[in-house]
């Protein structure tokens, strides 16, 4: 496996609104990101501009 990691995907239902918290770790390549965020596209884009930017991914 290239690029061998973990990813998280948490809602927390306690707040006044649904936060998606999104974590990525992948230790072969010492990236660890987290973010909160309002809706799961705005965290799935926070994760592969990240990835794109650290030049992981194409």
């Amino acid at each position: 496996m290239k690029n061998k990691g973990f990813f998280l995907l948490k809602v927390d239902g306690e707040r006044d609104r649904n936060i998606y918290t999104f974590a990525l770790n992948m230790p072969a390549k010492d990236v660890v990101l987290r973010k909160d965020a309002d809706s799961i596209r705005e965290g799935v884009l926070y994760i592969f501009s990240e990835l794109e930017r650290k030049n992981i991914l194409p």
